[in-house]
């Protein structure tokens, strides 16, 4: 059957139409590639611990009923020492245990490090209390009243984002970072605590996870 005129000319739009969205798709696809590309050579190559150029953001809240966990609601990170090293480290994490002897540790998933400045608790302890400026108070067995034993301090940095990650949710201090600034939660800029809970993580944007090799 021969096709009228009208058909022809409506077969011919057809025809065209079809060829531009094939070219149109094909410039999408190169347009792609190219982003690809741009984008894979301006990512940095992470090796080994490196500086974070984190984002600290507050995650959120988990009640646990734990009297040794305590969250950070604001700025700042715990200090601990490193038991191998003797270095300090830094941490968000506020999951915190007894040493064998006593001492406040950070529950750590491989190590336990002591929290500085290092607080000691009686064996015989009943009741715990942190207040939100960081007191640590106890009552021991057979008595009432609860006594100060010692004082928890946070830091923070000028900028958080040039730590240098180390693992388990600890960080270093470098020269991007600045010095820490250590003084009481809740003063000098500084977040105040929350016992009996755990801040849930991932809490930082980071432009890529850190790799250890």
């Amino acid at each position: 059957m021969i096709p009228t005129s009208a058909e022809a000319e409506h077969m011919k739009r057809l025809r065209r139409s079809a060829l531009r969205g094939r070219a149109a798709r094909t410039c999408c696809l190169f347009a792609l590639f190219a982003v690809l590309l741009l984008g894979a050579a301006r990512l940095p190559v992470a090796l080994g611990t490196h500086e974070t150029g984190t984002t600290f953001v507050q995650g959120l809240f988990e009640t646990t009923n734990e009297p040794f966990d305590v969250a950070i609601d604001g700025e700042g990170f715990f200090q601990v020492i490193d038991p191998t090293t003797n270095d300090v480290l830094y941490t968000r994490v506020g999951k915190l245990a007894l040493s064998s002897n006593g001492i406040l540790v950070s529950d750590g998933a491989n190590t336990r490090r002591v929290i500085q400045p290092q607080i000691s608790i009686p064996s015989d302890v009943s009741g715990l209390i942190i207040t939100a400026h960081g007191e640590v108070w106890t009552q021991r067995r057979g008595q009432t009243e609860f006594l100060q034993i010692g004082q928890l301090q946070t830091v923070r940095f000028r900028n958080q984002g040039g730590l240098l990650a180390a693992g388990e949710n600890l960080y270093r201090q470098t020269p991007s970072s600045g010095a820490p600034v250590v003084d009481r939660p809740g003063t000098n800029g500084l977040g105040t605590l929350n016992q009996n809970m755990l801040e849930q993580l991932p809490i930082r944007l980071a432009k890529g996870e850190p790799r250890h090799e």
